[in-house]
């Protein structure tokens, strides 16, 4: 096998390639199909089994030269050898890989939606504890790599990463999220060994704590949070539906965009916080309209089937292991219309799987570049019946 040449044939989800010796398929990162390689097998893997590149026969015209020191080390990133303009072709191929093997899903997709800036996009950031020291855990290991400097995270972010030390050795954090307000200010969720903390600063400032603060699940890419918001939008005003329930709906992201089209909305969240968060910013300006219900979306979705709702549209935005406990309530509501945001092609590959065979049809997706440099895609899946 060490002298054997093989082609890089795809990258499949998680953005590793995949090459066939046999009937054993062979994982391998940090590769772009179409590329010519040796390889060596990892040692210790079985299924699946992974290998790294020995050498590089030839190379992909579309492969760049990576700006971090830390890239495949670091397991924040796994495309930062791929030109931008690939990956999004790259991984809207990927989406219909997983769709297909998965769900059996042959989909016609929209364009995929680049995002404006494939570097220092994200707003907020979660780092680990270990040691003293703060970083993103390797690709395939428990080891943590720290992290100077993340070329994925917002500037504000950046500048605060070298202020962390007091968190570290006061309040033995395990964990630190960073969040950029704006250019000049940030705020640390500080998950110690009693409670979380939140604190705040201003450039040129220390630290302070705001204990009320209050911080719910939001994108953590700006211009592409946009993006999306708008594609949701225009989706629920093509449908013009009279009653809408949204699950997962957070603090509001998609809620705020929905309401003008609709006559009315429950929108459903299991993190109290959230739910808070939302009511305080859309409860009076859509008052009568809206309802906030801080519920697991299988617990509210028994209740509404109880109360014999009838929406005309559910849309769902669920964390990355999908809707699975949502469906059987879903189906048994059955609107006649469902938006489904995805952030994982392997769970929406099987709750679509679920629902197509359950009778919708899916109508459109549209894939997002949410996430540059790294293997997840967001898509927007639209099914009616």
């Amino acid at each position: 096998m060490a002298d054997q040449v093989y082609t890089i044939e795809k990258l499949v989800a998680g953005g590793m390639g995949i090459v066939h010796d046999g009937p054993q398929t062979i994982f391998i990162p940090f590769v772009i199909p179409g590329e010519q390689v040796k390889i060596r097998i990892e040692p210790g893997t079985r299924k699946p089994v992974r290998a790294s590149v020995q050498e590089f026969i030839s190379r992909s015209p579309h492969r760049a030269e990576p700006p971090c020191p830390l890239f495949m080390r670091c397991g924040g990133c796994q495309l930062q050898h791929v030109a931008y303009p690939a990956q999004v072709s790259l991984k809207q191929e990927i989406l219909a890989e997983t769709l297909l093997r998965i769900g059996r899903v042959q989909a016609e997709m929209k364009p995929i939606i680049p995002s404006p800036q494939p570097y220092h996009y994200r707003r907020r950031i979660r780092l680990h504890v270990q040691a003293g020291r703060a970083g993103f855990y390797a690709e395939w290991k428990r080891e943590l790599v720290p992290v100077p400097y993340c070329y994925l995270a917002e500037d504000a972010i950046n500048r605060a990463l070298a202020t962390l030390g007091e968190f570290i050795e006061r309040d033995r954090a395990r964990s630190i999220e960073l969040i950029a307000e704006d250019e000049t200010s940030c705020l640390a969720a500080v998950e110690g060994s009693r409670e979380e903390k939140i604190y705040r600063r201003k450039e040129g400032e220390n630290w302070r704590p705001e204990p009320d603060r209050k911080i719910a699940f939001q994108q953590v890419n700006p211009e592409q949070n946009q993006a999306l918001r708008k594609t949701i939008a225009e989706l629920v005003a093509e449908l013009r539906p009279g009653g809408v329930i949204e699950l997962y709906a957070g603090s509001g992201n998609l809620t705020e965009v929905i309401l003008p089209h609709c006559a009315w909305l429950e929108a459903v969240d299991a993190d109290r916080a959230a739910v808070e968060l939302a009511e305080q910013t859309l409860g009076a300006a859509f008052a009568g309209r809206v309802e906030f219900v801080h519920r697991e979306a299988e617990t509210y979705l028994a209740s509404a089937w109880k109360k014999k709702l009838k929406p005309d549209l559910i849309v769902l935005d669920p964390p990355r292991t999908g809707a699975k406990e949502a469906i059987p309530g879903i189906l048994r509501i059955a609107p006649p219309h469902l938006i489904y945001v995805s952030c994982d092609p392997a769970s929406l590959a099987r709750d679509l799987k679920e629902l197509i065979a359950a009778g919708y049809q899916l109508r459109s997706l549209t894939p997002l570049d949410m996430f540059p440099q790294t293997a997840h895609i967001e898509a927007v899946a639209v099914l009616g019946k």
